[in-house]
C-alpha cells in the first residue's frame, strides 16, 4: 500500500516536471516594437568643386600688342586754376584767340570745358579735352566749339586741336564746316583715349545733321590720329552716314586694342577692327 502511494506521488511529480519543461521551451508571443521616431533630414553643404585649369600649349603664339604702360602724361603748362576767362567769352572771340589765349594762360583743360559749356559754345558731351595726341609725354588739348548763331539742327562749328610744344599749345589743325542750313554740325569729341596701345591717343568724332524739326537725324564718323606732321582719319570701308546711330569703342580680349562699334537706328551693329594702321569694316 505504502509502495503505490510513493510511485503515485513520483508520477504525479514527473508529469508537473515535464508540464514545466514543455512551457519553458514554447516561446512567448513576439513582443510589438515601437514605431522609429521620424527626424527632419540634416543636409550637409558639400564643398565646392576646385577647378584646376589646364595648361597651356607650349605653342608659341605671336605676340599680341601690349596696352600703353607709359607714365600718366605732363601737362603742357602749369596750372592755374584762378586764371579768369574774358567775362563776355563770345564763339567769335574764342575761335578767334580766346581758347589759345585761355590755354597758355595756365587755365586747366577741364576748366576751360566748363567755361565754354555755360557761355553756350562749348560742344556736348565734351567742349575740351585733354590728352597726348603725338605720344611725346605732354598732354595736348582737343576742343569743339558750336556756334549758337548758326541755323543748323544741331549748330554747326568748329573742332580745334593744340599740340604741346616747347611748354606752349600751338594750335595745329581746324575742322570747319561752311556755314549753310544743310551743313553738318559741330564736330562731336565721342571718346578720346589710346585705342590701338601706341602711346598716342586717338579721337572719336563725329557730326550730325537732322532735319528741320530735329527729329530725323544721321551721323558719319571719322577716328582721328596724329601720324607724321598732321591729323589722319584712320577709319576705312565706311558707308556714312548712319541713322540714329550710337557709337561704342570695346576691347574684347584686354589686349588694349579697341574695336569701333556702331549701332543704328535701323537695326544694324556694325564693327570695325584695327588691322596695320587702320580700323577696317568687318564684313
Amino acid at each position: 500500500m505504502l509502495k503505490r502511494m510513493l510511485w503515485l506521488i513520483l508520477a504525479v511529480a514527473a508529469v508537473g516536471l515535464a508540464g514545466c519543461t514543455a512551457a519553458a521551451r514554447t516561446p512567448s508571443p513576439p513582443e510589438t516594437a515601437p514605431s522609429p521616431t521620424l527626424l527632419p533630414p540634416t543636409f550637409t553643404a558639400l564643398p565646392s568643386p576646385t577647378f584646376t585649369p589646364s595648361p597651356l600649349p607650349t605653342t608659341a603664339l605671336p605676340p599680341s600688342p601690349q596696352p600703353s604702360t607709359i607714365a600718366t602724361p605732363h601737362p603742357c603748362v602749369a596750372a592755374r586754376p584762378a586764371w579768369a576767362p574774358p567775362p563776355h567769352l563770345t564763339y567769335n572771340a574764342a575761335l578767334g584767340g580766346g581758347v589759345l589765349q585761355a590755354l597758355n594762360g595756365g587755365m586747366p583743360v577741364s576748366a576751360l570745358n566748363q567755361v565754354l559749356q555755360r557761355a553756350g559754345i562749348g560742344n556736348y558731351p565734351y567742349a575740351a579735352v585733354s590728352v597726348d595726341l603725338d605720344g611725346d609725354g605732354a598732354l595736348d588739348a582737343v576742343v569743339s566749339l558750336a556756334d549758337p548763331h548758326t541755323q543748323g539742327k544741331p549748330p554747326q562749328g568748329v573742332l580745334m586741336v593744340f599740340l604741346c610744344r616747347g611748354r606752349q599749345f600751338q594750335q595745329v589743325a581746324t575742322f570747319m564746316e561752311p556755314a549753310t542750313t544743310m551743313a553738318w554740325g559741330a564736330p562731336i569729341i565721342q571718346f578720346a583715349q589710346d585705342l590701338n596701345a601706341d602711346r598716342r591717343a586717338e579721337l572719336v568724332v563725329s557730326a550730325a545733321h537732322c532735319n528741320a524739326q530735329g527729329v530725323q537725324c544721321e551721323e558719319r564718323y571719322a577716328i582721328l590720329g596724329w601720324r607724321g606732321d598732321g591729323l589722319r582719319d584712320l577709319l576705312r570701308d565706311a558707308e556714312q552716314p548712319f541713322p540714329s546711330p550710337v557709337p561704342f569703342v570695346e576691347d574684347p580680349d584686354g589686349d588694349g586694342v579697341y574695336d569701333f562699334i556702331v549701332e543704328t537706328g535701323d537695326g544694324q551693329r556694325l564693327v570695325w577692327r584695327y588691322h596695320q594702321g587702320v580700323w577696317v569694316r568687318q564684313p
